[in-house]
């Protein structure tokens, strides 16, 4: 289970950090974020001519990677509400397979309304607790990076 609570913060704190990096319009390079060996959060990027490449290969990393793990790219979501920009989180507690998949809508910068994160959709877990208790590690990992919570925060649309 701590490895759990772990990865959970860990996908917290990079989602936060992602919404950061795009809140100026930017398009988020795919990367890993794991724990260093302090305990303190480090990322490897993916960048390549091609943004499907890159993250092709940081998939590729990501299911050799020590765990706990998080891979965030940038890509579309169909909602409900239609097609929409959004960070993929695919969150790994132990070797194998992602423990958890996280999808979180965004408007984008570029768009005439302007920069909106909205609330992240829980998907495919694999994990042993409820999907409050996940949401609440989560949101504790996103409180640890203080701008990105700000920026997130300030640009909540929960409309969707």
């Amino acid at each position: 289970m701590h490895d759990d609570t772990n990865a959970l913060k860990l996908a917290g704190y990079f989602a936060a950090h992602s919404v950061w990096s795009i809140a100026d319009g930017d398009v988020r390079v795919p990367f890993i974020g794991s724990a260093g060996a302090d305990g303190r959060p480090e990322l490897a990027a993916f960048e390549a001519d091609d943004y499907a490449a890159a993250v092709a290969s940081a998939r590729e990393a990501f299911r050799d990677a020590q765990a706990p793990a998080v891979l965030v790219y940038d890509g579309y979501a169909i909602l409900p509400t239609g097609r929409t920009d959004a960070l993929f989180i695919h969150v790994r507690t132990g070797r194998g397979s992602d423990s958890l998949n996280i999808v979180l809508p965004y408007r984008s910068a570029k768009h005439p309304d302007g920069f909106a994160v909205h609330r992240p959709k829980f998907e495919h877990s694999k994990l042993v607790m409820s999907l409050e208790e996940q949401a609440v590690l989560f949101f504790t990992g996103v409180g640890l990076h203080e701008e990105g919570a700000r920026i997130w925060e300030q640009h909540l649309d929960e409309t969707t």
